[in-house]
């Protein structure tokens, strides 16, 4: 039963008297009362199955009424911990927020703008294992919709909510440390229309794998040792040129063969960096 009978309204302080009790440690943070974040004349209507509390709009009460009630005046109060609602002269109660699944502004329409809002019974039948649905709606001045709506949103962010068969929800970092279904297929991502020639296998390192023909264009365009050559050498002998033609664009100079370009560019970068070491910049 998520609406519990009260008869007073909550112990709860201002968010003023909360950080001046938290400004030091305190003895224990669960002596500390939940923060007040809104507090109005209201007017609530339930449809909840097992409050049996107040009359319904048919008139029936007791274990068989689960219509809609009348709108019931009194006092609401918005803490971090619940809602809690003090009628003028029936039975009161308190909902926890995580049996608070849905709320919502309503514009006018067949019923004046107000707060709707769902409930989470947490019993499920045997049928579809679903909890039975529950509504709420709350009616107050205009100007106090929306402070009430971002009260109940701001409130709702601090609890875990219930998912609809009443286990709580992973959603906003609620979720339990063992994670489920972790097994990856090796090929679940790749793409079934890809052709095989354009996956990049790699060894078991992780590493790219290395082809032959690969290897012999970077044999033919004089790699040598890594660790002599300049980052741009490095960077040129890494790649496969293997089938690449040049549009003659590359360079604004005569031919399109790759290697015309290739030389090219190196005689340049041979310039440059004469030119550096002139000016006292090179190694």
């Amino acid at each position: 039963m998520p609406l519990t009978p009260v008869s007073q309204p909550p112990h709860a302080i201002s968010q003023a008297e909360h950080d001046q009790l938290t400004s030091s440690t305190p003895a224990s943070f669960d002596d500390i009362p939940p923060v007040l974040r809104w507090e109005g004349d209201a007017e609530v209507s339930l449809a909840v199955p097992s409050w049996t509390a107040w009359d319904t709009a048919n008139g029936d009460t007791g274990e068989g009424a689960h219509g809609v009630s009348h709108r019931v005046p009194g006092r609401m109060y918005v803490t971090e911990q619940n809602v809690a609602f003090i009628p003028t002269e029936q039975q009161g109660f308190a909902l926890p927020f995580p049996s608070l699944t849905l709320h919502a502004l309503t514009p006018a329409g067949l019923q004046p703008a107000h707060i709707y809002c769902q409930i989470d019974e947490g019993d499920t039948n045997d049928e579809d294992e679903y909890s039975a649905l529950a509504e709420m709606r709350v009616f107050v001045a205009n100007d106090q919709l929306t402070p009430l709506f971002e009260a109940l949103s701001a409130c709702s962010a601090l609890h875990a909510s219930r998912l609809p068969t009443g286990e709580t929800s992973s959603f906003l970092g609620f979720a339990d440390d063992e994670d489920e279904d972790e097994d990856w297929e090796d090929d679940q991502f790749d793409d079934a229309d890809e052709p095989a020639g354009g996956r990049l296998d790699t060894n078991k390192n992780g590493a790219p794998k290395t082809s032959a023909k690969l290897k012999k264009t970077r044999d033919e365009a004089g790699a040598g040792d890594a660790e002599n050559d300049d980052p741009i050498s490095q960077f040129l002998a890494k790649v496969d040129w293997t089938g690449v033609e040049s549009d003659g664009t590359w360079v604004d100079v005569p031919g399109s063969s790759l290697q015309s370009q290739l030389d090219v560019a190196n005689q340049r970068i041979a310039e440059l960096e004469a030119k550096l070491r002139e000016a006292g910049l090179g190694p």
